[in-house]
């Protein structure tokens, strides 16, 4: 009980102190343009600039070629091709050149793709 009191009446303290001040105007007349002297010395800084530059162009990979195992053929290398044994992802791996068309023979595989 008695710590609730001392709870109430801290309480009634910082309330009335809070009240004496609500009619105190935030600005300072002796400073210029009404402003007080912490806000008015402070001038924005230049920042540096965070944004990142253009990026390069991505790598134009081709996609597999003729000769390549059908279901990666139009594909590009690292593009999933099906699902293996025990729900393993297949890539098509690039395995060479195609002597057809000159893009790149894949094969699909499980593994990394690269």
């Amino acid at each position: 009980m008695n710590l609730r009191i001392t709870l109430f009446a801290l309480a009634a303290v910082l309330l009335a102190g809070h009240a004496s001040h609500a009619g105190t105007p935030l600005t300072s007349p002796a400073t210029p343009g009404g402003l007080p002297f912490c806000v008015a010395d402070l001038a924005a800084p230049a920042l540096p600039s965070f944004a990142p530059s253009a990026l390069p162009m991505s790598l134009s990979i081709p996609p597999c070629g003729a000769c390549s195992l059908s279901n990666c053929i139009g594909f590009k290398p690292g593009q999933i091709c099906g699902i293996g044994g025990g729900g393993q992802y297949k890539f098509c791996a690039d395995i060479g050149t195609c002597p057809q068309d000159g893009r790149i023979q894949c094969s699909c595989q499980t593994g990394p793709p690269f």
